[in-house]
């Protein structure tokens, strides 16, 4: 008797943490930054990170919105727009609007909805599809859950970067390389 089938491309699910050191305002988040953010290898020096994974799926998003600055006289909105270019989708947004000297005690929780452009796994030949805008103010925590798989038959996702050592893992901003708005924390970053 023959063995069974398996599945011998390596899948990982994990939670990425990111800061928001800017003020993202309807920040676009690609398949190609997810792919970058799982981690990347550096490959030319100064120049290109390629992803360890190919395909890349969305679990959830948490949000821990930043508190409002007491006397900064404006409100602070966070919030996900996933990506609607499916017409069975609704037009949603779930938005927290702090006022001044206002504070959140526990966290937004986003998830894509089922059968949406947002939920499907996506791979590398489509990095530059937009899954979610995000909308956050300075100071505020986003977790990420993610489904990955290696690269294997698919080309993973190369980067370009501003710095990189050749052979160093990297973990890219969720914004991507230009602006830099959502590093990761406690990961090595490059931009």
């Amino acid at each position: 008797m023959a063995p069974p089938a398996m599945q011998v491309v390596p899948r990982i699910k994990k939670t990425y943490r990111y800061n928001v050191t800017g003020s993202p305002s309807g920040t676009a988040v690609t398949v190609g930054s997810l792919l970058a953010a799982m981690g990347a290898i550096g490959t030319v020096a100064n120049t290109t990170i390629v992803s360890l994974c190919s395909s890349v799926r969305i679990k959830k998003i948490k949000i821990w919105p930043a508190l409002n600055a007491a006397g900064s006289g404006n409100s602070l909105d966070t919030y996900v727009v996933w990506a609607n270019s499916i017409a069975n989708q609704p037009d949603e947004k779930k938005d927290a609007t702090l006022q001044t000297g206002s504070t959140v005690g526990r966290s937004m929780v986003y998830r894509p909805q089922a059968k949406s452009l947002s939920s499907f796994v996506w791979n590398s030949t489509s990095a530059t599809t937009v899954l979610f805008n995000i909308t956050a103010p300075q100071g505020s925590i986003v977790d990420i859950t993610l489904d990955g798989w290696f690269a294997n038959s698919i080309a993973p996702y190369a980067q370009a970067v501003g710095t990189a050592t050749v052979g160093s893992v990297y973990y890219g901003c969720l914004d991507g390389s230009t602006t830099h708005l959502l590093p990761p924390v406690g990961l090595l970053t490059t931009h």
